[in-house]
């Protein structure tokens, strides 16, 4: 009985072993260039095979082009990338179907220089950023710089038309009296 199978959990571990070969080799690092910095969180990069991919920067949100601070951010990157190749680790999509990455410039994490610079929110409970965040808010860097900016996330609703009526919406409601 346990010669029948024996086989059987030896298929089992090659194919689990196969399984977690190929997800360590899709979350290798790959050397890409940016070739178009859309904003200073998402990029279109070309590998060194020519294949083009749209890239979100992961556990950052960077204001928007019409932001404050958004144009600084997306110049920040231009400085920072240049020409030269990047380090990309790809870590899935997102609900728009960019690859979510990771990326060192030179050896060093793009994120973490962006949120050191006070360019970018940490959206990770990654202590590095955590603390880079802090160290940026205590000097009152970019976005950290003053109260009562609005966050990258939380622009949608201040932009449509659908946020400013929810808006009006809450205020006429929330001074009601029950």
């Amino acid at each position: 009985m346990e010669m029948a199978s024996l086989p059987f959990a030896v298929w089992l571990l090659l194919l689990g072993g196969l399984a977690l070969g190929f997800r360590a080799y899709l979350r290798r690092w790959r050397p890409m260039r940016l070739v178009t910095i859309i904003d200073g969180d998402t990029y279109i990069a070309i590998d060194t095979r020519g294949k083009r991919r749209k890239l979100r920067l992961q556990d950052v949100d960077c204001p928007e082009l019409s932001q404050r601070n958004g144009r600084e951010a997306q110049a920040f990157v231009r400085a920072v990338v240049g020409k030269s190749y990047v380090q990309v680790q790809l870590r899935g999509r997102d609900r728009y179907r960019r690859h979510l990455a990771r990326i060192r410039v030179q050896g060093d994490d793009l994120s973490l220089a962006l949120v050191r610079a006070g360019l970018a929110y940490p959206l990770a409970d990654d202590w590095r950023l955590r603390g880079a965040a802090f160290r940026a808010a205590l000097a009152r860097k970019g976005v950290h710089s003053g109260f009562g900016q609005a966050k990258p996330w939380q622009s949608w609703s201040r932009s449509s038309w659908v946020g400013r009526w929810l808006t009006r919406y809450k205020r006429k409601t929330s001074c009601r009296r029950r």
